[in-house]
């Protein structure tokens, strides 16, 4: 398992954040003031907005 920053992976890379195992999803936005940017992948409805500059864990 590596360490890369959330803005190096592509969209559909699968990475751990939190804990838990998350997806990367093309930039979205909810509503006036918030966006999303990954979804979990046991549930795609439970999604959230990693900063670009987070470091995640990736299996490669």
């Amino acid at each position: 398992m590596s360490v890369k920053k959330f803005q190096d992976l592509e969209v559909g890379a699968v990475f751990n954040y939190d804990s838990l195992e998350y997806v990367k999803i093309n930039l979205e936005k909810v509503s006036c003031c918030r966006s999303v940017n990954a979804s979990q992948v046991t549930d795609p409805t439970k999604r959230t907005m990693v900063k670009p500059d987070q470091e995640v864990s990736v299996d490669e």
